[in-house]
């Protein structure tokens, strides 16, 4: 999610239009530590689409709800994925749900983009794990 769009969200909302953003938040945290499951995806998008609406940017709600789309449909939950990066992510959102309500916008673009920078080093890694097992000749230049 574009940063822009964490500025916007603090400068619309109010302290009650971030009571729905703080419940999907706990929906993600109480599956956040489990194995990475379809409906963990879900929540993490739900997490990004609130923002966005907050953010009252209907196009970025759309964009996000596609890329969101093409990730639940296409990623595979066989084990591959990190664990770690599940309840890493709920740390960053909590950070960024912090910020948000001190309205803290130099702290939310820092962890927005932090946060989006960690979720792109995850996937990488992700995929070039998968390209390893497909070529073993690949994990020679992972390590």
């Amino acid at each position: 999610m574009k940063a822009f769009a964490v500025e916007r969200a603090t400068a619309r909302s109010t302290q009650a239009a971030h009571d729905p953003l703080r419940r999907k938040m706990d929906c993600y945290g109480e599956d956040a530590h489990r194995r990475c499951r379809r409906e963990r995806l879900v929540y993490d998008q739900d997490v990004h689409l609130q923002i966005a609406q907050l953010a009252g940017n209907g196009t970025l709600k759309n964009s996000l709800r596609d890329v969101f789309e093409h990730i639940v449909l296409k990623k595979r939950t066989d084990g591959l994925y990190d664990p770690a990066r599940g309840a890493a992510a709920h740390r960053e959102h909590r950070k960024l749900f912090e910020a948000m309500e001190r309205r803290d916008v130099d702290a939310e673009v820092r962890i927005m983009r932090a946060h989006t920078r960690e979720a792109k080093s995850n996937e990488v890694a992700d995929l070039r794990r998968r390209q390893a097992i497909r070529d073993p000749r690949v994990a020679e230049t992972i390590d």
